[in-house]
């Protein structure tokens, strides 16, 4: 047992020191060392597991965008640009854009014809006409939504992109945030409205985002299903996992190593009552949000 003061990194906290020379802006900068250095890695080299733990998402927004055959696609937040590649191979001329260079060299490899990564923020960067602007879980992080989305509907191309409903309704968080608080006792609470995973957690807030920035016709659909932490695997494939990325991750992160096995044992007693034979199956509670440029 720990104090109940657990440290929680903060990785939207500000960075102390300044932005590259040549940046043409310090907005977003927590973000882009955030996943430029260790989490992106990180991800880089779990990404396989993301992708199956993620890919109901990233084929409802490919249904939601309704991609035609040639269209220019915009893929905001690619990551490792597996919503890319797969808007390529549907018929796009697909450019995927993240604020991670790690993410962004890993994207590129494999090729896919059709499909093109760059380095670009896409709050701050001039952005060239597309079709269809999407993304999968990659629109959370800016530092000014508003500003993000206005330059977004300067494309002039339709939306659609997949968001996380709040924490508390997405078991895959819920089961280790429970299993870390039945070590250390409580957490500190966070700002619910800052740049992370569940900063559209609100649909009214985020209506109001969408609308505020110009885009129009704003939908926001729930879409509740059961992801496999980690894709397929044993408990103990995704209390690694759970561990190694993700809230958890975040939690432990600079704990000492008895503390983070404690949380681990804790982890795998919760997950062990999930294990349906494929994998840890556990719910996940998302927002497909679609609108039109005004």
């Amino acid at each position: 047992m720990v104090p109940a003061d657990l440290n929680v990194p903060d990785p939207t906290a500000p960075v102390p020191r300044p932005a590259a020379p040549g940046d043409p802006s310090p907005a977003n900068q927590a973000q882009r060392e955030y996943w430029t250095g260790g989490s992106g890695a990180g991800w880089v080299g779990r990404r396989d597991r993301y992708d199956a733990m993620l890919r109901p998402f990233l084929e409802r927004v490919l249904i939601a965008a309704d991609i035609a055959d040639g269209e220019r696609l915009l893929d905001v937040g690619c990551g490792t640009g597996s919503l890319t590649r797969a808007a390529a191979l549907a018929g796009a001329d697909a450019l995927g854009i993240d604020i991670s260079p790690t993410m962004i060299a890993a994207a590129a490899d494999p090729a896919v014809a059709g499909a093109r990564f760059e380095v670009v923020d896409a709050q701050t960067a001039a952005m060239a006409p597309v079709d269809v602007v999407v993304s999968r879980f990659g629109v959370m992080f800016f530092d000014d939504p508003v500003a993000a989305f206005a330059n977004l509907v300067t494309t002039g191309g339709r939306l659609a992109f997949a968001c996380w409903q709040a924490a508390a309704s997405n078991q895959w968080v819920v089961e280790p945030t429970a299993a870390i608080l039945e070590v250390v006792g409580s957490l500190p609470e966070v700002d619910p409205l800052a740049p992370g995973p569940f900063a559209f957690a609100d649909r009214d807030r985020l209506a109001g985002i969408l609308g505020e920035a110009g885009w129009v016709e704003v939908r926001i659909d729930p879409f509740d299903t059961s992801i496999l932490v980690g894709g397929p695997g044993t408990v103990d494939d995704a209390a690694d996992f759970a561990t190694l990325g993700g809230p958890a991750a975040r939690l432990l992160d600079g704990q000492p190593a008895e503390l983070q096995a404690e949380v681990r044992d804790a982890i795998v007693r919760r997950f062990a009552t999930h294990h349906d034979g494929e994998g840890v199956r556990l719910a996940a509670a998302t927002w497909i949000v679609t609108a039109s440029p005004g």
